[in-house]
């Protein structure tokens, strides 16, 4: 089992985006130091966000099963995970007949002459 004060982690991330997501980066380092477990030495692990997704990486050192033959005590080997962020909730797109409603109010109380109401509204209907 890896001593915690061997984990090293490094996280490529803004202080902004690690608040806002603080949850979702605790379970990101929480998944890496699962992935660590059974390594005999220090393990590196790097977090960054990249395309909406947070990534992980883990880098473990272990004895080598074979270290004998190969004159090799040691090797490293990486897991790796992801989580994706939520999706940004969008604001609601007026619908045609709620910006057909505001441009007739607005030339009913004289602020659109009728040509200037004409074009608005061709403009709104050519859209669809």
């Amino acid at each position: 089992m890896v001593d915690r004060s061997e984990h090293e982690i490094d996280i490529e991330a803004s202080s902004s985006m690690q608040d806002k997501y603080s949850s979702l980066m605790k379970e990101a380092r929480k998944q890496a130091r699962e992935a660590a477990e059974g390594t005999s030495r220090s393990t590196q692990t790097k977090i960054w966000v990249e395309d909406g997704i947070i990534h992980w990486k883990v880098r473990r050192h272990r004895e080598h099963p074979f270290g004998a033959i190969f004159n090799k005590d040691s090797y490293y080997d990486w897991t790796e995970g992801t989580i994706p962020l939520p999706e940004e909730p969008k604001e609601p797109e007026e619908d045609l007949s709620d910006k057909l409603e505001k441009i007739c109010e607005l030339h009913e109380k004289g602020d659109l002459t009728d040509e200037e109401f004409k074009k608005a509204k061709e403009k709104l209907l050519g859209q669809q």
